[in-house]
Parts: structure tokens; sequence; C-alpha cells
């Protein structure tokens, strides 16, 4: 049975992706792939693979977030934040969605390694199945940053 957390933060972080790409018209394509891999997630928590899924929840936010960081996005996000808790409203709605992104990515990656240690890990092949979901995560976000670099460069 998938954790009920894991699977909510994960449509969080989705339903949060596609909003990002609304507002954000020049990364539309890229930010429209990172709500389809939570889209992913969420397949894989429902046909039954946990071990697959919790990883890929632990890895692909992390490696957003470290992407974040490098960017600027996360001070932005943080900044957009802080914004609307003082009552600045939404001057930047991406700049804000980055920062609900960011948190939602840090809350998934803590629940999502908690359970994963607590359900799966131990269990024969487990590690197996972790190391091919970092792979995949990783060759995706390859992709997805070849993708960014692409839509950044100029022409």
């Amino acid at each position: 049975m998938a954790n009920k957390a894991v699977f909510t933060l994960a449509a969080i972080l989705m339903v949060l992706f596609f909003w990002l790409s609304n507002y954000d018209r020049f990364f539309f394509l890229a930010h429209f792939l990172q709500a389809g891999f939570y889209l992913v997630v969420l397949l894989l928590l429902f046909y039954g693979l946990e071990e697959w899924a919790y990883v890929m929840a632990v890895v692909a936010p992390l490696l957003w977030v470290i992407l974040a960081v490098l960017a600027g996005i996360a001070t932005s996000g943080f900044r957009g934040l802080g914004r609307l808790l003082s009552g600045g409203g939404l001057e930047n709605p991406v700049d804000t969605v980055a920062g609900f992104i960011l948190l939602g990515s840090l809350a998934l990656i803590g629940v999502s390694a908690r359970v994963y240690k607590r359900e799966i890990w131990g269990a024969p092949g487990a590690l197996r199945s972790a190391i091919g979901a970092i792979v995949v995560v990783g060759g995706y976000y390859l992709v997805l940053l070849y993708a960014y670099i692409r839509i950044a460069s100029p022409g």
C-alpha cells in the first residue's frame, strides 16, 4: 500500500509544475516535463511499485532543488513567498510558485526518505531497485538540463 503523504505531495508538486508552466511560457516544455515526471511517480505508487517510486520521489526533487539553488530560483522563490506572506501580494507569480515548489520538494524528500527507510530498505532487491531508480532519474534530469540549456541559449 502506497504511503498517502508521498502520493499527496507528488500530486501537489505535479499540479504546481503545471501551474508554473502556465506562468513561465518560455520554459513551458521543461516545466511540463517535470510535471509529467511526478505523474510517473503517482502511477508507480498506484501500481504498487513503491520501491521505485520512493527513491524517485527523493532523487528528482533533490536534483530540482540543486538546480534551483544553482540557477538562483531558490532565492527568488523565497522572496516571492516572503512577499506573499507579508501581504505584498503576487508581484511575480513565477517566483511565488517556485517557492511553493521548493517547499513541496523539501517535504517530499523528507517523507519519501523516511518511508523508504522504514518500509523498503533491507528487503530483497531494495538496493537494486534504488540504484535503478537513481539511474533513471539521473538520465531524465540530464535530458531536462539539456532542454533547459537549449531553450535558454541564444539562437
